[in-house]
């Protein structure tokens, strides 16, 4: 663990410093850098299905819309 943080501080999405109650215990927080790095991760997600997305046929592309909500419906009744 101590080497995970160690290179997420070091990156920077995340600050240590030193717990303010003592001890060998340190205060991690996530730095305004480590709360945009799940919008980047979506948004590239997001691009690429949209990509892909765009290749597809438009039969394709409305099979989600025919699928899904039958599926959700079942899920539900579980």
């Amino acid at each position: 663990m101590a080497s995970t943080l160690a290179a997420l501080t070091h990156r920077g999405p995340v600050s240590r410093g030193p717990d303010p109650t003592g001890g060998r215990r340190a205060v991690v927080t996530v730095t305004e850098e480590g709360r945009a790095v799940p919008e980047q991760r979506r948004s590239g997600s997001v691009s690429r299905l949209a990509r892909a997305l765009h290749d597809c046929t438009p039969r394709a592309r409305q099979a989600p819309h025919d699928v899904v909500p039958p599926l959700d419906r079942s899920a539900e009744a579980r």
